[in-house]
């Protein structure tokens, strides 16, 4: 979690991709972020997360978010779109995302 004194502000988790193909046991996945809005939170939370999936051996973390989201602390952070996505959900509507991985 990110603390700001002692109020929780932030928190991200990460894990194994949830994508079998990407499962490599190299990949660290940024599966959820969530802030209170705090300025600068986000990018302080995607660059705790890849500090430590570094330490903890991984060479690859990705994240994906919504074609609708600008990705700015995804760039602040050192990410880059390496594709744009469409998810089929199995109901009849579509979700397009952006895969990030940092440079």
């Amino acid at each position: 979690g990110l603390y700001e004194g002692e109020q929780l502000i932030g928190c991200a988790v990460c894990g194994r991709p949830v994508s079998r193909f990407l499962d490599d046991g190299l990949t660290c996945e940024i599966n959820r972020l969530c802030t209170d809005g705090t300025y600068n939170a986000c990018s302080m939370l995607y660059g705790a997360c890849c500090r430590i999936a570094k330490d903890m051996g991984y060479r690859k973390i990705i994240t994906y978010i919504l074609q609708s989201e600008p990705g700015t602390s995804l760039k602040a952070s050192g990410f880059f779109v390496t594709e744009k996505l469409v998810e089929r959900t199995g109901q009849e509507s579509e979700t397009e995302g952006k895969a990030y991985q940092p440079k």
